[in-house]
Formats: C-alpha cells, sequence, structure tokens
C-alpha cells in the first residue's frame, strides 16, 4: 500500500501506537518520558490535537500499578528500617535506565506518610536525578507500593524479597519483565548476589538478561 493514507498509517504505528504498547507493557511512570517525546519531536503534516488526547488515555489506562504477576509482597514490612540509600546492583533492561551506571536511590519519610523518592545515576559522564514519591497500595506491614515520577501517574513498586537485616531487596513491577536487586552497599559478596538471583529465576524473571551496572565506591 502507497499512498498518503500508507504514510499516516506507517506514522500512526510507529510513533503512535508502539511507544503506547510499550509503556502499557512496562507499567513504570518513568516510561512516560521516552514515550512522550516521540510526539513532541515530530509534529509533520499531521494534526498532533487527536493523537496527544489519545496518548494521554492510553496513559491513564497502561500507567496502573496494579501488579498483573502473582508473586506476592514481602509481608511484617517496616518502612522505617527500609527507607535511607539503596543501591542498584542488579537489574533487567528498561527505557528509563538505558545507559545508566552508578545508579542509587534514597527513601526518606514525609510528614503526611508517603515516602520521598530521590533516584541518581551517571549517564554519559553527567550526573542524572529524578525525584519521585511512593505510597502503600495496602496495608503499611506489606511491601507493595506505588511510586509517581510524573503525577497523577503511579506505576508498581513490589517488594518480593528483603533480608532480614534489610541489606538486599528484590523488587518488580508490574510484571516479569521489571526487576531490580537492590543492596546498602554498592557491591553485593558472590554468595548474597547468587541467592537473589536464583530468588528472581525460580520465579519466572529472565535473569539471563539482567544487567550489573557499573558502582562506584560511595
Amino acid at each position: 500500500m502507497g499512498g498518503a493514507g500508507g504514510k499516516e498509517r506507517t506514522f500512526f504505528k510507529r510513533f503512535f501506537l508502539t511507544p503506547a504498547r510499550r509503556i502499557a507493557e512496562q507499567g513504570n511512570a518513568a516510561c512516560i518520558f521516552s514515550g512522550s517525546s516521540y510526539i513532541s519531536d515530530r509534529k509533520g503534516g499531521i494534526s498532533m490535537k487527536p493523537l496527544i488526547y489519545s496518548v494521554f488515555l492510553l496513559l491513564l489506562a497502561g500507567c496502573s500499578p496494579s501488579v498483573k504477576t502473582q508473586i506476592p509482597a514481602v509481608t511484617g514490612f517496616d518502612v522505617q528500617r527500609y527507607l535511607g540509600r539503596w543501591y542498584e546492583v542488579a537489574r533487567l533492561p528498561n527505557t528509563f535506565e538505558r545507559g545508566m551506571t552508578d545508579v542509587s536511590a534514597e527513601y526518606t519519610l514525609r510528614p503526611d506518610g508517603k515516602i520521598q523518592v530521590l533516584n541518581s545515576g551517571m549517564k554519559n559522564g553527567k550526573l542524572k536525578k529524578i525525584s519521585g514519591i511512593a505510597r502503600f497500595a495496602g496495608a503499611s506491614d506489606r511491601g507493595e507500593l506505588e511510586v509517581s515520577f510524573f503525577r497523577p501517574f503511579y506505576g508498581a513498586y513490589r517488594i518480593i524479597r528483603l533480608t532480614p537485616d534489610y541489606s538486599v531487596a528484590c523488587v518488580m513491577g508490574s510484571d516479569t519483565h521489571l526487576a531490580w536487586i537492590l543492596a546498602r552497599k554498592p557491591f553485593l559478596p558472590e554468595k548474597e548476589m547468587k541467592n537473589a538471583v536464583d530468588f528472581l529465576r525460580t520465579h519466572g524473571f529472565a535473569v539471563e538478561n539482567l544487567i550489573y551496572p557499573q558502582q562506584q565506591n560511595p
């Protein structure tokens, strides 16, 4: 098929359906930025108003914080012990951390009971930071949270493994395509890393795709 109609359909599929589908699949608010850039950078001969409106509706549906995969969150969760700095020692590939190293997250409790989130990392030699808010998705003694870096959109943040001393955590998004191994130190001993990776493998995560980002000593 050729002609203008074919070009418009190609444009629609490439710059609207594909980014929107990726946003919905990954279910994380940070993906909104990579998705919206496809629209804002291309303002050719097609009207942007209905396209942007449709993307907004898809974002409302696609960035739902509900977790699709039934892997239970940890229970007996103590948010006070979880606060502080965590280093990202492994992650499954995702668009919003592509090329990032030295990634860490700082969690502090706000007066309203929500959690202030500050993510930072290095990309192309430059320090990048983004702040957000996390809140409990249910009871406060379960590691089931929702996090937002672009309100009013929230993404799933489920803590599925947590060592008794709160030194290592496994966190997932809305499904097994998103996962992180976090630690209180920038490096994990081989045995502790193996335990975390084995846990993810047992629960259906594609651990062969894990990225182990560079971490410098703090």
